[in-house]
């Protein structure tokens, strides 16, 4: 929430600053043309641009849900749209906080109570000062008296020192001292009277009033009060222009303002619009030489229309962009499990019961235990959950998760929500179609999956936005990355082969073949032995996303190769190197190179959730039995 309003606030000051570049290049023009910049500056407080996203979000998406960067063009728009998301939204640290799990109830935050309690104190002596101001103007209004003066508002003669001005934003009417006409001329008074009415047309109270309201709710910020100013000196320039395009008498206008301002005191307040206020010194100077504002030309006109129409449209816009991710954006939108039953996980303390010796290998915790027609996740957390729809192979994330061997792992690449959505464990069985959960099984009785295929990721997403009630959106963040790039002696042909038709077999194409004579491989699949890794029909895309799984970092795809390519990963020698250095020996002999770099790494942030009520097991539905091995990458 601080956040939030931090990200608000920051927002509202860079519009105001560009408000102040556009009103420094209008100067030559009329002064009610600026008047109309700051007004709308001082509106934008009112007008957070979370709310015309939100507008954005409950539009169809611009963009596919699909997001990959494949080479540096294509990664063109990712960055664009990251330095857009820092400078829009730089303050997110609360947004993605995510309270550790604890048996007791999380203790008060006990600043954000102060700062409330703070911003609470000046909003309310700023209410009584206004309040107290509005007190001496309406005693004012019930003294007076009607004034012989013809008009289009009524005229009323008021006792004491407050100058003429205008009262009342609905129904206005014009306050004048008792005894005015006695000390000003016909000619001031005609130009008095003018001024008033300039107000009254323009409907300056109204404005005023608005901003007084921002001024009381944003009263800690400095740029409001600036603002304020900027407003009351721009109206008042703007009715001595009206006044002398229809008077014309530069001097006997200036001598009233100064008569006014030698026997009455200005009113206490902006949306009482009086005829003494803003820098006198300056007005006088510009009214005795006459000075009016230009009129705007074509373009100046058509540049401030296309400003006005891109401060609305570019947020509606970005929140089409960002829209929660949503089962319906998939390509297969009608993939779901047929039942569905969530429990509360039956381990003491909500934690993960250990599975049997050699159960989940070097599986991730996470992983859904699959067999056909079924799928199983063992106390799972909904952040696990989560990671799983919203990254699976039609959604790839441009952010590392590494292969864990503890149970206490939790995926980092979701964020926000409440605290339990990374505490609280669920056992969740599902079941459904066959042809679902056949393309992860590759002819297998049962698999541990950590990466699910599209169509189960799809079926996920439905059932989570089903039984959780859940929102998910994409946001992300600038890191360090690994970049995938040709070596500087080019491509090693003799290794990296291009995919000739019949080399491999899509899964549906395998599974459709005869068992006796399937001889071929299923593209995009890994084929592991002791001395090698090989690689059937692999794009580069895909082969830097398995590089991501094996690095302390992303690897991002700019080898500019298109693919599929057929090729090896060959051990080095036993000694030789560890770890990491390991794996970039063995992508070096390929004639590739990895090298950092810095990308947009992607988060998945939940803007809304609800804990499921628990149901009993799914009929038909027993659990798999307990895959072997590891998942699949």
């Amino acid at each position: 929430m601080i956040a939030a309003f931090t990200n608000h606030l920051w927002q509202s000051t860079l519009f105001v600053l560009a408000a102040a570049l556009v009103a420094a290049a209008l100067r030559q023009n009329g002064a009610h043309v600026r008047h109309a910049v700051w007004v709308v500056a001082s509106l934008k407080f009112l007008v957070p641009f979370a709310l015309l996203m939100s507008i954005g979000g409950a539009l169809p998406r611009l963009t596919p849900a699909v997001t990959q960067v494949a080479s540096p063009a294509a990664a063109a728009a990712p960055e664009l749209s990251l330095a857009v998301d820092r400078i829009a939204e730089p303050f997110t640290g609360d947004l993605f906080s995510s309270t550790p799990a604890s048996s007791t109830q999380p203790a008060p935050d006990w600043i954000a109570i102060a700062l409330l309690a703070t911003w609470a104190c000046g909003f309310v002596l700023v209410a009584l000062m206004r309040l107290r101001e509005w007190q001496r103007i309406r005693a004012a209004v019930r003294a007076s008296a009607p004034m012989p003066l013809t008009g289009s508002v009524p005229v009323r003669a008021a006792p004491g020192l407050l100058e003429p001005g205008v009262v009342g934003v609905w129904r206005p009417v014009l306050l004048m001292p008792a005894g005015i006409e006695r000390h000003l001329t016909p000619a001031q008074l005609r130009a008095v009277l003018e001024h008033e009415l300039c107000h009254i047309r323009r409907r300056d109270n109204l404005t005023a009033a608005i901003h007084m309201a921002v001024e009381a709710v944003f009263w800690f910020h400095p740029l409001v009060w600036w603002v304020g100013a900027r407003m009351v000196d721009e109206r008042e320039r703007a009715c001595d222009e009206q006044v002398l395009r229809v008077c014309g008498e530069p001097q006997a206008y200036a001598e009233s303002i100064l008569n006014v301002c030698k026997l009455y005191v200005e009113s206490p307040l902006a949306c009482v619009s009086g005829v003494t206020g803003s820098d006198l010194k300056k007005r006088v100077a510009a009214i005795m030489v006459n000075r009016v504002g230009l009129r705007l030309n074509f373009a100046r006109k058509a540049g401030l229309t296309m400003a006005a129409t891109l401060a609305v449209v570019l947020p509606v816009a970005a929140g089409m962009l960002t829209a929660p991710l949503r089962a319906s954006d998939a390509q297969a939108p009608s993939s779901k499990f047929d039942v569905v039953s969530i429990k509360p996980c039956a381990a003491p303390s909500g934690r993960a019961p250990a599975p049997p010796r050699g159960a989940r290998g070097g599986a991730a915790p996470w992983a859904a235990q699959t067999s056909p027609g079924y799928v199983y996740w063992d106390c799972v957390t909904l952040a696990q959950l989560i990671d799983q729809a919203y990254s699976g192979e039609d959604h790839p994330l441009l952010n590392t998760v590494r292969q864990p061997r503890s149970d206490s792992f939790q995926p980092k690449r979701v964020r926000g929500g409440p605290s339990w959505t990374e505490s609280d464990r669920f056992t969740v069985e599902v079941k459904g179609s066959i042809d679902l959960t056949t393309p992860a099984l590759a002819g297998r009785q049962s698999r541990l999956l950590a990466a699910l295929p599209a169509g189960m990721s799809q079926a996920l997403r439905a059932m989570l936005e089903d039984r959780f009630q859940l929102k998910v959106r994409r946001a992300k963040e600038q890191q360090e990355m690994y970049a995938l790039r040709i070596g500087k002696n080019g491509l090693n042909k003799e290794r990296m082969k291009p995919t000739k038709p019949g080399d491999c077999l899509t899964p549906d194409e395998y599974f459709a073949a005869d068992p006796a004579s399937r001889g071929s491989k299923i593209c995009g699949r890994i084929f592991v032995s002791l001395t090698s890794q090989e690689f059937a029909g692999f794009t580069m895309a895909a082969f830097a996303q398995t590089l991501s799984t094996r690095m302390d970092r992303y690897v991002l795809d700019e080898t500019g190769l298109e693919g599929p390519f057929n090729f090896v990963l060959q051990n080095p020698p036993s000694g030789s190197a560890s770890g990491e250095d390991r794996t970039v020996l063995m992508i070096e002999a390929l004639g590739l190179r990895i090298e950092r770099t810095k990308g947009p790494a992607e988060f998945l942030v939940i803007e809304s959730v609800q804990k499921p009520r628990p149901d009993a097991p799914a009929p038909d539905a027993a659990p798999p039995a307990r895959a072997r091995g590891a998942a699949v990458r």
